[in-house]
């Protein structure tokens, strides 16, 4: 099983290619996640090319009581969530 990559490593690797510092490498992304943050806080969906759509959203699921026909709709009203549709392109 392949190991996710941590920040640090993400940051390393992407100074390593654009040839930059990675001190400035780590605040550029960590610019762009504050600003997904603000948009998705505020409501709007964040659309990133060629890579996938962030879409903020309530709580809210269906429940299925086990050994019944009995369905329902949990609502968590005050519960935010985000929602991550990938691009066509990482579909694949």
């Amino acid at each position: 099983m392949n190991k996710a990559p941590t920040t640090k490593e993400l940051v390393a690797e992407i100074a390593a290619n654009v040839g930059m510092p990675e001190g400035k490498v780590r605040s550029v992304m960590d610019m762009a996640f504050r600003v997904i943050a603000q948009k998705l806080g505020a409501g709007r969906p964040v659309r990133i090319i060629d890579f996938g759509t962030f879409r903020p959203a309530l709580g809210r699921r269906t429940v299925h009581l086990p050994g019944s026909s009995l369905t329902f709709v949990r609502d968590k009203r005050n519960r935010r969530t985000v929602h991550f549709r990938p691009a066509r392109a990482l579909r694949g």
